[in-house]
């Protein structure tokens, strides 16, 4: 009998209040937008996977912990109520830490990675460039702090069949996305290669520690999309997430 296809869930994480030229670049600073932060349940067969935490479960009650010297208030300020957390809304899916075969990080910034120290006993999946770029060791952001099983990848992986790993960095230097081939069509994950639907449109990228590679990866991420026919799902566009259903609503 053959496999049943990898079936996507939506779960939303809290938000990031924003200045839209830290988004866009080439942009004036001064508009501000809501931006979402999302995670994503893969299950593929038996597996379920986690792709993108979310932000660190401090915030809701310490919301100035990521900045306490006010250096980036006038960029970005979370927005976290304690029904953000990652635990709050796995369980709001039936769902506990435990049932997750592992989690997947698109790369380490706060609002992707910031839920791990409450999954702390689950396999994460993260790329080898990325780790080593915050090797264990005094200075970790806190989100990163403590004891964690890391998978190690360098390059594509695929983690089960239908659901594909992407390397694409440039934003951070091991970056990656997420393919997930449903049985209604594919959903490409781009996380933080493409913020919005606007960067993907103007071809106007967002932050990129190195841009060369960033424009690399979203070229890529162009042919792949096309191949695959699948619908591009972007990390912090409003407007499509106001489009979404999370889980218990599940694609494909």
């Amino acid at each position: 009998m053959a496999a049943a296809s990898p079936r996507l869930g939506v779960l939303f994480l809290g938000a990031c209040l924003v200045d839209r030229s830290q988004l866009v670049r080439g942009l004036s600073p001064g508009v501000w937008w809501r931006a979402p932060i999302l995670g994503f349940l893969v299950r593929a067969g038996d597996a379920l996977f986690l792709f993108d935490t979310g932000m660190p479960r401090r915030l809701v009650a310490e919301p100035l912990a990521l900045d306490p010297e006010g250096r980036y208030g006038d960029e970005i300020v979370p927005v976290m109520r304690p029904r953000d957390a990652v635990l709050a809304r796995l369980a709001e899916a039936g769902l506990h830490a435990a049932d997750l075969d592992a989690v997947v990080t698109s790369h380490w910034h706060f609002d992707h990675a910031g839920g791990l120290a409450d999954l702390a006993d689950r396999l994460v999946v993260v790329q080898r460039a990325e780790a080593e770029a915050h090797p264990p060791g005094p200075g970790l952001p806190f989100w990163l702090e403590g004891e964690h099983r890391l998978s190690l990848v360098e390059g594509d992986r695929e983690l089960a069949p239908g659901v594909t790993l992407l390397s694409t960095p440039g934003h951070t230097p091991g970056h990656q996305s997420l393919l997930v081939e449903t049985a209604t069509g594919a959903y490409l994950l781009t996380s933080d290669a493409v913020y919005t639907r606007e960067n993907w449109e103007s071809d106007r990228p967002g932050a990129m520690v190195d841009p060369d590679q960033g424009r690399r990866s979203v070229a890529r991420l162009r042919q792949v999309a096309a191949e695959a026919k699948a619908t591009v799902v972007f990390s912090h566009d409003r407007l499509q997430a106001a489009s979404l259903s999370p889980v218990p609503h599940w694609y494909g």
